[in-house]
């Protein structure tokens, strides 16, 4: 191979080369709760894996919205 050859092999795997943190960057709202459970999970074990997921729980947040509702106290007999 030539130097000119080997050149364009240079400035062709230049092109082609990975870019990691522009991949990182596009992904951060799809890795960061992934990334943001594994650290939980190895600090504070299954306790703050379960406090992290509950955080943006749909079922917990509906849970909270009905049990809050005065009806809810009148079914159990709560006065106001």
């Amino acid at each position: 191979m030539n130097d000119s050859t080997s050149a364009q092999f240079d400035i062709l795997a230049s092109m082609l080369k990975h870019d990691l943190k522009r991949d990182l960057d596009l992904n951060r709202k799809n890795l960061s709760p992934y990334i943001a459970r594994e650290i939980l999970n190895r600090y504070y074990f299954n306790r703050g894996e379960v406090i992290y997921s509950l955080r943006d729980d749909e079922a917990v947040d509906s849970a909270v919205e009905i049990l809050s509702t005065p009806r809810f106290d009148e079914i159990l007999g709560k006065k106001q």
